[in-house]
């Protein structure tokens, strides 16, 4: 925490109820699955975006307009420079191609971001131990996404195996 204020990056100083401002790195692909549920779940507020592929900004500023949203978030196409500009974010949401994963995530906790990771969450065991001590050291908050077991029909499922009707 101490790190994380030294730097201005990431913070979470939010109550129960109050707006998390969200970083997002990978807009399309997975990332449409991701941030836009997030944006609907409500108490989200996307504060920056970041993307190789400037289409998928687009489209993300054409959803936000669609839903009757203001889209006055600044858009990137390097993370890295994201994470270096943009001082007010809560958490980041990495939807990026598997092997980058790691990377981005990494430099988010180490600003104090809590993370969102798309599965797979690292690509070998000495990353899967970086990360875990990155996340205690900052004293952050880890995802990693596994959308189908967070479903309601699945959680059903489970409550009824476990209750012995099967």
């Amino acid at each position: 925490a101490a790190g994380a204020t030294a730097l201005k990056g990431c913070t979470y100083t939010r109550s129960a109820g109050e707006t998390v401002r969200l970083g997002v790195i990978g807009v399309g692909g997975r990332g449409m699955g991701n941030w836009p549920a997030m944006v609907n779940c409500g108490g989200v507020r996307i504060a920056a975006m970041c993307d190789v592929d400037s289409a998928f900004l687009d489209a993300a500023k054409k959803w936000y307009a669609d839903k009757g949203l203001k889209s006055d978030f600044t858009t990137y196409a390097d993370y890295r420079k994201m994470l270096e500009t943009e001082k007010g974010l809560d958490a980041v949401v990495v939807s990026t191609p598997d092997h980058t994963h790691a990377r981005a995530a990494i430099q988010a906790m180490k600003l104090g971001c809590h993370v969102y990771v798309e599965k797979p969450l690292v690509r070998t065991v000495w990353e899967a131990r970086y990360f875990k001590r990155i996340a205690r050291e900052y004293g952050v908050v880890t995802q990693m996404g596994n959308h189908g077991s967070a479903k309601d029909g699945l959680r059903r499922g489970v409550e009824i195996l476990r209750s012995g009707i099967l």
